[in-house]
């Protein structure tokens, strides 16, 4: 029973082998895709960088101010030197001091936060982009979609470029998952 299952398979495997060969070599469709020009004009860049500025906008003016006022404070502590006691004088580079670090500290805080939701962006750009792509290439029958700034490519014909159609397709895409 066994024997007779190998042969049959080996048997089929060796007439689709055959049929391939009649049918000649697969056809290759290649598509080169600029993908910094894809993110770059996307709908779902412009809404994340709109969305990343109007989030921490209002935190970001909140630190420049305090890097401001902490300049004016050593600008003042400079001047009056001269004028203060040395117990005053310890006293307002200790508040100086103090004052800097926190900057230093809201400042780290804030920088985990912004780059922690521009990680979370770049993921859902890179999975929109690749169910797009998934996508395009099916339906365009594509062999192959390349990233034509790190495939290495030195020249490809401008007649493989898919970039715009391919743009179409994220934003679509997008879009559609947006809407719900």
């Amino acid at each position: 029973m066994r024997i007779a299952f190998s042969s049959a398979l080996t048997l089929l495997i060796i007439l689709a082998a055959s049929m391939n060969a009649f049918a000649g070599p697969p056809t290759l469709k290649i598509g080169i895709v600029n993908m910094q020009a894809l993110i770059e004009e996307c709908d779902a860049a412009k809404d994340a960088l709109k969305l990343l500025s109007d989030q921490f906008s209002e935190e970001r003016n909140e630190l420049e101010q305090m890097a401001a006022d902490l300049q004016h404070r050593a600008e003042e502590l400079q001047a009056q030197s001269d004028f203060l006691s040395s117990e005053t004088l310890e006293e307002k580079k200790r508040e100086f001091v103090t004052k800097k670090r926190e900057l230093e500290d809201r400042t780290r805080f804030f920088a985990r936060k912004v780059e922690t939701a521009e990680n979370r962006i770049r993921q859902d750009m890179q999975a929109l982009i690749y169910k797009a792509s998934q996508e395009f290439a099916e339906r365009g029958r594509y062999t192959i979609l390349l990233n034509g700034n790190q495939a290495g490519l030195l020249y490809a014909d401008r007649s493989l470029d898919v970039t715009e159609d391919l743009l179409k397709e994220v934003n679509r895409i997008y879009r559609a998952t947006k809407k719900r």
